[in-house]
């Protein structure tokens, strides 16, 4: 369970696509084609989130939360969060 100590409107949450890469590379030796088939979405779709950062909708969050449970991960590994100032 996530916990903020501020009000959820002063933070921003986001999927950290570099942190995203990174596992893409160390389990899947860099290969978005295996990462996005474990994940059930198309490959240009999850290259294009990545690498440009489009594309980032319920699709990405559902299949990526998903994929977290799937292989018994932490889903918020893969989150981001920035406190607005």
């Amino acid at each position: 369970m996530i916990t903020f100590e501020h009000d959820v409107n002063d933070v921003e949450i986001e999927i950290d696509r570099d942190y995203m890469r990174k596992w893409c590379k160390y389990k899947y030796e860099g290969s978005f084609t295996k990462f996005s088939k474990d994940m059930g979405i198309e490959n240009s779709h999850l290259h294009k989130f990545i690498t440009k950062g489009i594309g980032g909708g319920k699709l990405v969050w559902s299949k990526l939360y998903y994929y977290c449970r799937q292989k018994n991960i932490s889903f918020t590994q893969f989150l981001r969060l920035e406190e607005k100032i």
